[in-house]
């Protein structure tokens, strides 16, 4: 059993967020297109196709829905220790944007205990995704907590995906599968834009949340088990 099982007042808050590309005019197109084109890219007509395809919206530009420096929040989800999973989805419905939601919901927590982030691929992605916004939205000292402070290691954060035992990252799902643990099925992280765009909040919630119910077990399974 790990320490943080019997640490008073630890809290291990567990979090995933799901992402869409940014709305981006035909200018800013334009001008963001030839420092995101690859560095292999060789062939003409093979830099024309790629070009037209991050113009048009296509798989090159929506492809920045995993890029932390453009990625937009669709939605967040977390839990602290045991507790309901809570979830917050960009709809209509919402008053607010879910990076406010989240803000008061963490400051409870980062004021009153000691505590960890907890997040599969949380280092590499959701905690500089919510690095970013959060000081984009003024939460400058909740911004700090969640500011990487390496690439693979950053003492605030426990991150599931770079503690799994072997050489190979693998994804949230494949482990997941691996143990027998349930997932949503016909959805997935590919599937979160197409959804949002449509309507369809609550299918992106399901997910979102089931997540992090599957990343919480990863944790128990990998430190306290």
């Amino acid at each position: 059993m790990s320490f943080r099982e019997n640490a008073p007042g630890f809290k291990r808050v567990t979090v995933d967020i799901e992402t869409r590309a940014p709305d981006m005019s035909e200018k800013d197109r334009l001008e963001l297109v030839k420092f995101k084109m690859p560095k292999t890219i060789k062939r003409e007509d093979t830099k024309k196709k790629w070009i037209d395809d991050f113009l048009q919206g296509g798989k090159n530009y929506q492809a920045l829905a995993l890029d932390t420096e453009f990625a937009e929040i669709v939605s967040i989800a977390c839990k602290v220790g045991y507790t309901e999973t809570v979830c917050w989805v960009d709809d209509p419905e919402l008053d607010g944007d879910p990076i406010d939601y989240f803000a008061m919901y963490m400051d409870k927590v980062v004021t009153t205990s000691p505590f960890i982030i907890i997040g599969h691929n949380v280092i590499g992605f959701d905690g500089p995704i919510l690095w970013r916004h959060l000081k984009a939205h003024k939460y400058s000292a909740l911004a700090n907590v969640f500011r990487p402070r390496g690439k693979y290691k950053s003492k605030q954060y426990y991150d599931t995906m770079l503690e799994y035992p072997g050489e190979r990252f693998h994804s949230l799902k494949m482990l997941a599968l691996s143990h027998k643990w349930n997932t949503v099925d016909g959805f997935d992280g590919a599937d979160v834009a197409h959804a949002w765009r449509a309507g369809r909040y609550d299918e992106i919630e399901e997910y979102n949340v089931n997540d992090v119910e599957l990343t919480w077990k990863l944790y128990r399974f990998l430190e306290l088990e």
